[in-house]
This record gives structure tokens, sequence and C-alpha cells, in this order.
């Protein structure tokens, strides 16, 4: 696959923001070859937690390492094929020094030595969580710079010259996008909006706060605050990273199916996509336009009891049931009498749609909830909030139904996970213990324990449906803001965000956490958790860098 101008230089951004220096290495030999090496610095000598990656040139497919307490890495077995091999690094502050070497190996392993040194401008290499624990200002503000990050890094605003009236120009451009854009893709909503109703209020507060982080004053107030490298059980791991063809492909939900192969919906394309991890082959399912000139893509990706998949169309004001064993495909439109400009169909529920038809949906622009008939298409509207006081903020978000096909959905805008009655249409919150937690995505497994990361509380929870038992646990790095959060049946549970580009491990027995780095900047949304390797190896997308990563945790 021949790779674009702009597939180049986004990669060569990611690559910068990745600490990066090259080396080739060839494996000449027919059969799997292992590769072996150490790296080092001068200030640190061995280093432990340094990332890895090897790509054979001309492949859309990388695989990464961790290097271990006395600076080795390896990549054994049947990991890397023959042929010629890119190596880069990620170690915060670091990059390779010196020229790039190569090796030539014929059917013995490859050893390659890797001396780091400290970078010049270490700016490039910040993720969004450094950015915000290093920005001055109060907790409150700092949230507000998690709406940034869901379309671009916060690099972008820390390296402008803005000053607070700049910055009111910048921001009512911004609320024109809808939340499905990035840089390389910007689409522009359809209902009007400016910035005080995307920021609320104190508008102009937030731009002389944003014009307080970044260059206006001709230099930066404040010194970085890094995070330390991973180390111990957090290096264990192997980590595969599968390019998508286009650069604007946005892999917003990744799932695997039955069969092992991988789906994911394209957050900014009307197509559910279709990944052949063996192969690294990626096949485009489209899907009509329901509402021309709207937004294009799907968010969330849900599978019913036959495996068939379903799919939330946003701004395009409907779902969608893909077929698995035709590959046929039926949408759902929203009736023209509940349309609005702001409709948006974001979070859907068609687990258990066996036991009476139905599958849940939300209706953002109308702050409800819909329920639709499978055989006739029809929609019935549910309003879970009007019973609620009406100076509280309410929405709906992440969405699950239990075996009964009762709903239950995160109230995104507060702090409860929020059960919906099937046969009543009765409403019961469940609250977190945590205020404002701002409860996001999840997942509910077999034993109906309901899985959520709370967005604003930097924690994620289990809330068991069938006794009502909430328990809440936090994340090791501040201002994760964990957008998913899922169980394996193994008892440990895992979440990642936007943020900080490492997926945690929460031992729900002890509390004891693991987090794993990725190898570059990673815009992670739906984290799908496949339990039938142990440990589990875990799924998602790069929503922004166009790729999807697998995380093979080791024992």
């Amino acid at each position: 696959m021949q790779m674009t101008c702009l597939r180049r230089a986004f990669s060569d951004v990611a690559i910068a923001a990745c600490t990066v220096g090259f080396i080739l290495i060839s494996l000449q030999s027919s059969h799997a070859a292992e590769l072996h090496g150490v790296v080092s610095s001068s200030e640190e000598g061995m280093m432990e937690g340094v990332l890895v990656t090897a790509r054979r040139e001309g492949s859309t497919i990388s695989h990464t390492v961790s290097t271990r307490a006395d600076g080795t890495f390896s990549f054994s077995g049947d990991i890397l094929s023959a042929g010629k091999h890119v190596l880069s690094v990620r170690a915060i502050g670091y990059e390779i020094d010196g020229a790039v070497p190569s090796v030539t190996i014929s059917n013995e392993a490859a050893r390659s030595f890797l001396k780091l040194r400290k970078v010049a401008d270490i700016v490039p290499q910040v993720t969004n969580a450094e950015w915000i624990a290093s920005m001055p200002g109060g907790i409150n503000d700092k949230k507000q710079l998690l709406g940034c990050t869901n379309c671009h890094t916060l690099e972008r605003v820390a390296e402008t010259k803005y000053n607070a009236t700049e910055f009111l120009d910048v921001m009512g451009r911004m609320a024109q996008y809808s939340n499905n854009s990035f840089p390389l893709h910007p689409q522009i909503r359809v209902a009007e909006t400016n910035a005080g109703a995307r920021f609320g209020a104190e508008t102009l507060k937030f731009a002389t706060f944003l014009s307080t982080l970044n260059l206006s004053s001709g230099k930066r107030s404040y010194d970085f605050k890094l995070l330390p490298r991973i180390k111990g059980q957090g290096t264990k791991f192997l980590i595969t990273e599968f390019d998508l063809p286009k650069e604007t492909m946005e892999a917003h939900d990744v799932v695997v199916d039955r069969d092992g192969m991988v789906f994911f919906s394209d957050f900014g394309a009307n197509q559910i996509g279709q990944l052949d991890p063996k192969t690294g082959k990626v096949t485009e399912h489209p899907y009509p336009v329901l509402r021309a000139g709207y937004p294009m893509g799907g968010l969330d990706l849900e599978q019913d009891e036959s495996g068939n998949f379903w799919l939330a169309m946003m701004y395009q004001g409907g779902i969608l049931r893909f077929d698995r064993k035709t590959n046929e495909m039926r949408t759902y439109p929203v009736p023209k009498e509940l349309l609005n400009e702001a409709t948006q169909q974001a979070l859907i529920a068609p687990h258990h749609q066996e036991v009476d038809g139905k599958v849940w949906v939300t209706n953002v622009g109308l702050n409800k909830i819909h329920r639709v008939d499978v055989k006739t298409g029809a929609y019935e509207t549910i309003d879970p909030f009007k019973d609620m006081p009406k100076n509280e903020r309410h929405s709906a978000y992440g969405m699950n139904a239990d075996k009964d096909n009762n709903l239950w959905f995160n109230d995104f805008s507060a702090e409860g996970i929020v059960r919906i009655d099937a046969k009543t249409l009765e409403v019961t919150m469940f609250k977190t213990g945590t205020a404002r937690s701002r409860p996001r995505r999840g997942h509910m497994d077999a034993e109906g324990r309901l899985a959520f990361a709370e967005f604003y509380g930097d924690r994620a929870g289990v809330l068991d449906t069938r006794t009502g038992k909430m328990t809440e646990y936090s994340v090791p790095t501040p201002h994760t803001a964990p957008y998913d959060a899922a169980l394996d049946k193994y008892g440990y549970l895992w979440t990642a965000g936007m943020e900080s580009d490492r997926v945690t491990r929460i031992d729900t027995a002890t509390g004891e956490t693991v987090e794993y780095q990725l190898p570059r900047q990673t815009n992670i949304r739906r984290i799908f958790v496949d339990d039938s390797s142990k440990p589990s190896t875990i799924w998602i997308g790069n929503n922004e860098g166009a790729s999807i990563i697998r995380l093979q945790p080791q024992p």
C-alpha cells in the first residue's frame, strides 16, 4: 500500500512526538527472526520502560515492546517477519543518538544497541495529561481543557500566541465544528452554535485562562511536570498497531467478533470498517447518507445476541443494523417529527433486542431516549429526566441493556447511572460516590456487572446491577479523564482515555493498578476486552491517528 504525502506528513509529526530515531534492520532469513537489544543513555545508564517499535519497510503493521529493568528488549518467536525493519523509540525527554545504523542478519538473531540522548525540544513529546498537570490554574478551569482534546492535542493550544480577545474568535470558530472533527477532517455543525453555548456563560474568563497557558507573553510561564516512565509489570506486553488505508479514517469504536475479525465505526465517514488482523487488510462497508449536508460518521458500534452489529449514526439521524452473515445493512431513520438540527444518535443498546424486539438509542437533540421497534422501525420516545429538578443538568451517554432488555445508561452531565425498566419505564438513579464524576462509557458483562469510566472523577467503577452495590477505583495518572471501561472475566477492570496515551488495568479484588504506555500519541475512545486469551487482549482505535491497536499484556 502506497502512503500519501499527507500520511507521510502526519507520520512525521507522530514520529517527532514519540521521540523517534531510525535504525534499519535487515532480516534476510526466510524464517521468523528474533531481534534483541539494549537501550541506554549517558544520564541513566541502562534504561527501563523505553518503548521500541519495529516496522518492516512497506508494511502497514508495526510491533512494540518495552525495555526491562536491565535495559534489554526482545522481539522473539514469530513476531517479526523477514525483511528490512525501521526501529523507533518512545522515552520522554530522549531521542536516539547519532547517525542511523543498519544491521544485517542471516539465520541468527539480530542485535541492536540503542544509545539515547536528551532532546533539545521536549514540547512535541508532552502528552495531554502532562500539559494539564503542568499548566497553572484551578481544577475547574483545567477540566474545561478536556473539551479541546476531543479534537486535537493541547500542544496546539499551548504553542499559540493568542491573547484573550483573539482566543474568543478562535473559540467561536471551534464551536462551529462537530465533535467528530479533527485537524485533518473538520466537519461543520448544522445547528447554530457559538462559543458561549459551547463553553458556558463564562466564556471570556476561559479565553483569558487560555491566554495564560500559551506564548502570548513571549514565553511559557510554567515548567513541565512529566510522568515517569513505566516500570515493572507495565513493561511486559506486545503491542501491534495496524495502519488504516486513509489518514482521515477515525477508528472510534473497535469490536472483535466471534470469528476474531475486527470491526470499527468510522467517526468521520459513513462506513463500517473491517480489519483482518492476520493480514492487516482493511475492508470498507459504506452505508447511505440519511441527511445530506450534515456531518458524516458513526459513534457507538455494538453487537446483539446473534452477533449482528448495530451502529449509532450520529448527525445522520438514525441507527443501522449490519448483518454479519450477509453483509446487508438496514437503516432506521429518525422520523421527521423527531428531527431537529441538533439530532444526534450517539449511543445505542441492542444487546438483548431479542427479548422484546426493541433497541435503545439516544437523541442528543432532544436530550431524550428512543426505543426502536426492530420489525417496524417505529420510534418511541422516553424522557428519563422529566421528574428531575429543572435547575440540574442531565444527559444520557454510555448505554447497556441487561438480559431483560432494561436500559442502563450513564448520566454524563452529573454523577449517576440510570436504569429504565423495559416494561414499566420506571426510572431509577444510582449515584457515584464522587460528585460530578461525569460517567461516560462502559460495558456490562454476562453477570450483570456494569463497568463505567468517570471522565471528571479520574476513576473507573463497577455497579452490580443485581444488588446495587457500586465500587469505584482511582486511576494512577492524574488527568487521565477515563473515557471507557470494561471488565474481563479474570477480575480486572480496564480503562483509558484521550489524555495520557496509557491503558490502565485495575485488580478489582485488591485495587492494584498496572499501566501500559502506547507507542505514540493516541486518542482513545472505546476500549474492547477480548478475554478469550489469558491475560486478556485489549483492542482500541487511535481515533485521530488512523490506526487500530492490539495490546497483549504478558504474565
